[in-house]
């Protein structure tokens, strides 16, 4: 009998769209260029020098810093590594800093320098702990061969080696030499006795 009461069926949730980056750190940190630049360009700006931000290669950005006066090397660098490893990102692990004065394209100096950030040592350890559990069981250890006895020295194996060698060579030299005179050798022949000697000898 078929039932006229239809089960209820499960009703399937809204998909809810994936939260994003809130603040400007968040999205810089996931790697959107623009927030990028708006978080090292906000305190850089005040002193005449603006950052734009490129891709150079994976996991590496591109900083063109152009300035209306030249900065303090070194300073201009320790502060944009800072900024840069204050966002905590595992995408950025290094940066390109192309430095030129505004308005020109000739390039003063250039330098790349590594960031390795607390979020980009733990995605790492994260991937090398993958690979390890993927990795084929290491071969066991290869077998050592047996030392020889501590009381033969290799001058005795040799002389003991070269008796057995041709000890075996002299005694296949006798064996052949003993089949040679067997064979060679007139086959034996029976006395041969008549009537008459046999009679002798009884007398």
């Amino acid at each position: 009998m078929i039932s006229a009461v239809v089960p209820p069926q499960p009703q399937l949730a809204p998909l809810e769209p994936l939260p994003q980056p809130s603040t400007l750190r968040e999205r810089a940190a996931a790697g959107y260029f623009r927030d990028i630049a708006l978080w090292l360009n906000q305190p850089l700006a005040a002193h005449g020098i603006f950052v734009q931000v490129q891709a150079d290669r994976p996991g590496c950005l591109r900083l063109t810093v152009e300035f209306q006066q030249p900065p303090v090397k070194d300073r201009l660098l320790r502060f944009l590594c800072h900024r840069v490893w204050l966002l905590n990102s595992e995408l950025i692990e290094g940066i390109l800093v192309v430095a030129r004065p505004l308005g020109y394209r000739r390039v003063l100096w250039q330098q790349r320098i590594k960031i390795v950030t607390p979020a980009l040592k733990r995605h790492q350890a994260e991937l090398q702990a993958k690979a390890k559990r993927h990795q084929p069981s290491p071969l066991p250890a290869q077998i050592r061969a047996p030392r020889p006895a501590k009381g033969l020295s290799r001058q005795h194996l040799q002389t003991l080696r070269t008796f057995v060698l041709s000890g075996s060579a002299v005694a296949a030299f006798v064996m052949g030499c003993l089949l040679e005179v067997i064979i060679s050798a007139p086959s034996p022949v029976l006395p041969q006795f008549s009537a008459q000697s046999l009679s002798l000898i009884h007398i």
